[in-house]
């Protein structure tokens, strides 16, 4: 399975960040990833598996530096 997580600020549409996740524990999938700016933040969690399915998921953050 395969697990990225694109990110992104509003001010910052254009350039989205792409980060892959690494599986630690069966399920659960990590990545590090610093914020540059006290922003909302959209991350959307893909997910891939290996027959080429495609799965994502959007969350909304609020950073504060």
């Amino acid at each position: 399975m395969n697990v990225r997580y694109e990110i992104w600020y509003e001010d910052n549409s254009d350039e989205h960040d792409w980060v892959d996740a690494k599986e630690e524990k069966a399920g659960e999938y990590t990545a590090l990833y610093t914020f540059e700016e006290a922003e909302q933040y959209t991350i959307i969690i893909h997910v891939e598996d290996e027959e080429d399915l495609h799965e994502h998921e959007e969350h909304i953050v609020d950073v504060k530096l």
